[in-house]
């Protein structure tokens, strides 16, 4: 479709009314109609994905109500985030309401990362109209925060000019601290003009709390053993969970508030308890029933290939299935490529073209407006991929590593993104974890500073030897450059050097992400609230410092001058210089203060 004259604008749908695309002036930004997928599922990994809708949703009125008002909103431009923990349901709510909106003729629809950045680059916002009033929502957001960042500069001058149509942008995303990572960079008021900060002035952050009511958990568990009984392979026989006050135990553990209860949870119980019996749908904790689920999966590609001519007992289409997952998606343009490789690389041979085997993988796979998709939902799609990369004891660890390499260099920002929801989903807070070793191998091998600040800021940092991991990536990102001219031994050599310093020097100061734990030079640990505010502090005052140099050899320290780079590189802008100044005192006063408490004793 093409579409001339000033202001002129339209409205595309494509397929099977997936895609909507919105053109203005000749460019185009294409949206995923999401709510347009509702089928019935055909496989437990569809009765699982969100975009299937095979349930019906529960406990969430008071949410959609909630999204309703924001949408209706006279205001021109208003931008609203949701977050929530893996399987909370953000992305569900953000469906239905696209539903909800689309009912009031909204054009609503989800966009992708790579397209909004496609479409920035091609079109101006501030020459951009609309036809109609649209909802646009933006998963895995912080991903996207350098091209959100500019956009909502664009559109912030125009946030209160009058309008005939609405715009409304929902962000998803699992955290949003006030004080630090993505949110804080988007809220954080950087000139006297309009900025980023003004789009979302006064907004907070929603938390998508665990379905609360009994009776809600009982429906959804219900309904996903109904639904998963059929698709099992053999098939089950039809079972649902006890009545209301049938089973006392069983209500009991249901309304427990320590299980999980999202919404993802329940229905990976239900289909466990259609497997084992209604006696051990609560019995296993959220990332064992993920790869329970992922290793159901893996069984289905392997009987598909089997019935698709491949010889080799589906080896290589549960292992492209992986890599694609790994990736985070794969366009349709390098999946001959992707096949090629890990075919030769693997030595799979399933006496089948590349071709063919695309084919194959694009049938058994979900696909997207550009590519196949990742298996969904993430909890389960990052289990496949550990146990398909980890598959045998007797692959050696090189060979491992090797996938990740490989895929890491087809897709950079997509494997990252990958393992890091990965190591917060499944490393249980452990360094040693294998995805969290791949982590370091990558950052170990990478000359990039915003990929190694990409891992080190989204890590959790809840637990000491993440945090402790992510502190030491965050030292070698300033390091290596400079370490590495200094010997042969290369960046890997330097970054686990870096990483060794950081774990046995007693002259350790907080870092950016250090132990939240531990003051300064061993001093022991801080009490938990005061520790969490200090680390708030001095990530915040580093952040506010290290924004203002170029080089990765010029960051701001905790024991330099905040007016101040380390090396004796030039001041900061005065406004800067005080705001991290102002900061790292607080960070000081709030660490010593710790340090002569009374109740520091008792916590140490």
């Amino acid at each position: 479709m093409t579409v001339t004259g000033a202001g002129a604008a339209a409205a595309q749908v494509v397929g099977d009314q997936n895609t909507v695309t919105i053109i203005v002036g000749g460019a185009r930004l294409a949206l995923d109609k999401l709510h347009a997928r509702k089928a019935e599922p055909q496989s437990i990994i569809e009765l699982l994905r969100v975009d299937v809708r095979a349930t019906t949703l529960v406990g969430r009125a008071d949410e959609l109500a909630m999204l309703a008002r924001w949408r209706d909103d006279p205001a021109p431009i208003a931008v609203k985030c949701v977050t929530g923990r893996a399987g909370a349901g953000k992305t569900r709510l953000a469906i239905e309401a696209c539903e909800a909106a689309e009912a009031q003729d909204w054009a609503a629809a989800f966009v992708r990362s790579d397209e909004l950045l496609r479409f920035h680059q091609t079109q101006n916002l501030v020459h951009w109209g609309l036809d109609r009033d649209t909802l646009i929502v933006l998963d895995y957001a912080a991903a996207s925060l350098p091209i959100l960042k500019t956009w909502f500069e664009l559109l912030a001058p125009h946030r209160r000019a009058p309008a005939e149509h609405r715009l409304r942008i929902l962000l998803l995303e699992r955290h949003a601290d006030p004080d630090l990572g993505w949110w804080a960079d988007l809220r954080r008021r950087e000139s006297l003009s309009a900025c980023a900060a003004d789009l979302i002035d006064g907004e907070e952050p929603y938390a998508l709390a665990a379905l609360a009511a009994t009776e809600d958990r009982r429906n959804l568990l219900a309904q996903a053993m109904r639904l998963a009984a059929p698709l099992l392979d053999p098939p089950a026989v039809v079972r649902a969970p006890p009545e209301a006050r049938a089973d006392p135990g069983f209500d009991a553990r249901l309304a427990d508030p320590r299980i999980e209860n999202e919404p993802l949870y329940l229905l990976m119980a239900g289909v466990h308890a259609a497997r084992h019996g209604v006696s051990t749908a609560l019995s296993l904790d959220q990332g064992k029933l993920a790869f329970e689920m992922a290793g159901i999966e893996l069984g289905r590609i392997k009987r598909f290939a089997l019935r698709r001519g491949f010889n080799d007992g589906g080896d290589l289409l549960r292992h492209l299935a992986a890599c694609v997952t790994l990736q985070n998606g794969c366009g349709f343009d390098a999946l001959s490529a992707l096949v090629t490789e890990e075919a030769r690389e693997m030595g799979l041979n399933a006496r089948l073209g590349p071709e063919a085997i695309a084919a194959a993988l694009c049938d058994c796979m979900a696909e997207t407006t550009s590519g196949l998709d990742a298996v969904r939902p993430d909890l389960i799609g990052e289990a496949l991929v550990l146990l398909e990369v980890e598959a045998s004891p007797l692959r050696p660890h090189e060979a491992r590593l090797g996938i990740v390499r490989r895929a890491h260099r087809r897709d950079p920002g997509g494997v990252v993104q990958t393992l890091i929801r990965c190591a917060r989903d499944h490393a249980d807070g452990r360094a040693d974890h294998a995805v969290v070793a791949w982590l370091g191998e990558l950052a170990a091998a990478s000359d990039d500073i915003g990929e190694l600040l990409r891992i080190a800021d989204g890590l959790p940092e809840q637990t000491l030897a993440l945090s402790e991991f992510a502190a030491a990536i965050s030292g070698a990102h300033r390091r290596v450059p400079a370490a590495s001219r200094q010997t042969e031994a290369g960046p890997a050599a330097n970054f686990r050097r870096i990483a060794q310093q950081s774990r046995q020097s007693p002259e350790r100061t907080w870092s950016a992400r250090g132990s939240p734990r531990h003051s300064a030079r061993g001093g022991g640990p801080l009490p938990p609230a005061r520790s969490r505010e200090a680390g708030r502090l001095h990530a915040r005052s580093r952040h506010v410092a290290q924004q203002h140099f170029q080089s990765p050899e010029q960051p701001w320290s905790a024991r330099g001058s905040p007016r101040q780079g380390a090396r004796g590189v030039g001041p900061l802008p005065c406004a800067r210089g005080r705001e991290a100044g102002r900061l790292h005192a607080q960070f000081r006063r709030v660490a010593q203060q710790s340090r002569r408490s009374p109740e520091r004793a008792g916590s140490a």
